[in-house]
């Protein structure tokens, strides 16, 4: 917490400050004032939490001082100083809005008293803050996810609970805010070469959420989001009479994409609007969606997957060279990282992981088919250095190769 310490005399600025020991309390001195009009400046500076103040001060009237930085921050705690001719303006300020007030001389037992208290109400309060913050955060991730869950299993999955038969079920059980009038899916595919690094995809994500936001928000009963990669698919519900405005909305939207052309190397924008229909949401997520998109979500899923099964046919074609991940790569025609975070995604191994096993598993079948020496299966599976191929073969297998053709062979 910080602290403001005014007084028009120095001296007892001084004696404050050498009074308390701040550290203990979780406080510090962020500032000394010597009249009400520096102490609202220092205010708006320092931003302090307490404010230890004498009653009377010279530039501004010290209720005046209260009410005003009262305007400023709400939460602002006052410890007024008073000496007894003052005692009745002082218990006025304490009506304003102070949290306490002491008698001159100060007495240190009575200030550090004071100013535990404060401490342990602002700590209450902030934990309160937190905990309702953190209710709130809970309550917007449930609901977030009801919504995601309404898209990718009853949109995309059809999956749809039997029982969905009415635009209120489905607002009351996902929280949506649908209406009756149009209903319709528009997909964006954003393409790039600078995409196969992940934080260029999660900011161009960003930018068409927020761009869609914007220049859809006064146009819509609701809308949903489903990104993938570098395609985002947006379903809108909105009234008849604005599908112009919809139409033009997602021009400007691909227009001030397209000026990420200057960031992102070779950008293309590609856009899709499904036909506008006026069936309840039930009857058009069962046919419309299902029909219209479903073939185009599972090429797009098998496009993904495409690289990979060409890097697993390339490994178990040359397993025996020196393959790297790189090299592979270069083969499928994919940046290396996104390769490998790829691989790892399809496959549930790394790269190095699948090349071991195909490597490994060829090495075990020549064992036990063949009389080949070790060296000779150790050149064949890819390995130039026969005694790291017993290392690596006896960490997959658990026995070392001469032990695993005595059991197996």
């Amino acid at each position: 917490m910080k602290v403001l310490i005014a007084d028009d005399e120095d001296k007892v600025c001084r004696l404050i400050y050498r009074l308390i020991k701040w550290d203990e309390l979780d406080m510090e001195v962020a500032a000394i004032a010597h009249n009400g009009l520096e102490v609202l400046s220092m205010i708006e500076e320092h931003r302090p939490d307490i404010v230890i103040t004498d009653i009377r001060m010279p530039g501004l009237d010290g209720l005046e001082m209260i009410r005003r930085a009262k305007e400023l921050d709400g939460t602002l705690e006052f410890i007024i100083i008073s000496g007894y001719r003052h005692f009745e303006y002082a218990q006025n300020a304490i009506r304003y809005g102070a949290g306490d007030y002491l008698l001159k001389p100060v007495k240190e037992a009575e200030l550090y008293s004071v100013l535990e208290r404060m401490r342990n109400q602002y700590q209450m309060r902030h934990n309160q803050i937190t905990q309702e913050e953190r209710y709130k955060a809970l309550i917007q991730n449930n609901r977030d996810r009801l919504r995601t869950t309404f898209f990718t299993d009853v949109v995309l999955k059809h999956s749809a609970p039997e029982r969905i038969n009415s635009l209120e079920w489905i607002n009351e059980t996902y929280h949506y805010e649908f209406s009756e009038g149009y209903f319709q899916i528009v997909i964006l595919k954003v393409d790039s070469i600078a995409f196969n690094r992940e934080e260029n995809l999660d900011y161009i994500q960003k930018k068409i959420v927020d761009l869609a936001g914007k220049k859809l928000k006064a146009l819509v009963f609701d809308k949903e989001y489903f990104l993938e990669e570098s395609r985002c698919m947006i379903l809108l519900n909105y009234r008849p009479e604005k599908e112009m405005e919809i139409y033009k909305a997602f021009k400007s939207l691909i227009n001030e994409l397209m000026l990420q052309n200057d960031i992102f190397e070779s950008l293309k924008v590609t856009a899709g609007l499904g036909s506008t229909e006026k069936e309840a949401v039930f009857d058009f997520v069962s046919e419309v969606i299902l029909t219209s998109m479903g073939e185009a979500v599972k090429r797009k899923q098998e496009e993904g997957k495409r690289p990979i099964r060409e890097a697993k046919n390339y490994i178990r074609l040359h397993y025996k060279d020196a393959l790297t991940l790189e090299k592979v790569s270069g083969v499928v025609d994919l940046n290396a990282s996104y390769l490998s975070a790829l691989f790892k995604k399809e496959t549930g191994k790394t790269f190095l992981e699948y090349l071991t096993k195909v490597r490994m598993d060829k090495a075990k079948e020549m064992l036990k088919e063949t009389n080949e020496t070790i060296s000779a299966i150790c050149q064949e599976v890819g390995y130039s250095d026969t005694k790291y191929f017993v290392k690596c073969f006896q960490k997959y297998t658990g026995l070392k190769p001469n032990q695993y053709r005595k059991v197996y062979s």
